[in-house]
């Protein structure tokens, strides 16, 4: 699967997310895999570990489908969060997965991160499945260039795999408004290490702008975030060029560190809008979401009615065509939007750097996915 996608997002596997991914374009689909990260469960009506997880497997495999592989993390669950057989959540996960025919790639960390019960149940899934793993790191495994190297080489052995098997996810998860320089600095030294241990399956690079919550003072207002993330990819892409192919991540529309509420909380009308440089927010007051699609879709930032089946909803919506919907249908347009935009841009900055020849993409399938 190497050079198979140009962008990976990194979604929480919930609802507004399945929604986004079922309802992409067959070219975006094509352009992009993503990487769904499993929250950790809240307490509802009694549901066991196990259902929760196979709800979870469920919505992946109906929105993405098994024509592909898809990343797949439980990165936030406890580590010693076991089903009632006494099995790992990962191991449980992915036979759901792999029994519905999902090509699912489970995603580790270090053993520091996640423990050598953890690296064994990825062993595992990885000799029955044989398509490799993803290994995700966080800042603070790129700061110290040994402890990353022995990181990186530990998990190839534990998990018995060549560089050419396993994916690396370099996640800076939540980098709010940093200056990308130091950011810049720290991957540049890390990405010499991995560069001299050998040729991975596939490099990205992620973060996120998308702030944890806005104030009620930008009520009726425009906010605006600037992509960090992207800049920084535009720069290493370009820089690091003649000694590897990095690919671009982000955490779609919500903040990096998202945790669902334990309780129904009521939340309060928004638009999160993904532009060329900046993730646009709208908030409104209860009952409200219909006046910010319209504040929206008369703005030059609006991409059109026929870009995304977001941005088709949004549109509707504004000429109350449309039910306004819930948090979660709005989650599932703004992030429509935001892979369409995303995989799209990508993909036009590789061809304008002469990059787009390093990926072999797949044919855009064209049913049963069809763009509005």
């Amino acid at each position: 699967m190497r050079g198979t996608y140009c962008y990976l997002p990194i979604l929480r596997a919930r609802w507004g997310a399945f929604q986004a991914i079922g309802e992409l374009s067959p070219i975006a689909r094509s352009r992009l895999t993503p990487l769904f990260d499993v929250p950790v469960p809240t307490p509802k009506n009694g549901k066991t570990l196990e259902a929760y997880l196979a709800e979870r497997a469920k919505g992946i495999y109906q929105s993405w489908g098994q024509e592909r592989p898809v990343y797949v993390d439980i990165h936030d669950l406890p580590l010693d969060l076991r089903t009632s057989s006494g099995a790992q959540p990962i191991t449980y996960l992915l036979n759901v997965l792999r029994m519905n025919g999902s090509l699912a790639v489970p995603v580790t960390g270090t053993e520091a991160d996640r423990g050598l019960d953890y690296l064994t149940a990825v062993n595992a899934i990885v000799a029955r499945d044989r398509r490799g793993a993803c290994l995700r790191l966080a800042e603070d495994d790129l700061v110290e260039p040994h402890l990353l190297q022995s990181g990186i080489a530990g998990v190839l052995d534990l998990l018995k795999i060549e560089p050419s098997k396993l994916d690396l996810v370099l996640d800076f998860r939540y980098i709010g408004n940093r200056s990308p320089d130091p950011l810049q600095a720290i991957l540049l030294e890390a990405l010499q290490v991995i560069h001299r241990i050998g040729e991975f399956r596939n490099l990205a690079v992620a973060g996120s702008s998308v702030p944890q919550a806005l104030g009620k003072n930008t009520l009726g207002k425009i906010h605006r975030e600037r992509r960090i993330e992207y800049g920084l990819w535009t720069q290493l892409a370009t820089t690091l060029s003649n000694q590897m192919t990095i690919v671009p991540g982000d955490h779609g529309v919500l903040y990096a560190h998202y945790v669902p509420p334990a309780t129904f909380v009521r939340v309060p009308p928004r638009i999160r809008y993904t532009t060329a440089s900046d993730h646009i927010f709208y908030r409104a007051k209860s009952g409200e979401y219909a006046e910010i699609c319209k504040q929206l879709v008369s703005s030059e930032d609006f991409a059109g009615e026929s870009f995304s089946a977001g941005d088709h909803r949004i549109s509707q919506c504004a000429r109350d065509a449309a039910d306004p919907g819930t948090a979660s249908g709005w989650v599932a347009s703004d992030t429509n939007h935001h892979l369409e935009f995303a995989s799209e841009q990508t993909w036009r900055f590789l061809r304008e750097a002469g990059l787009s020849g390093r990926f072999a993409l797949p044919e855009p399938q064209h049913f049963p996915w069809l763009q509005v």
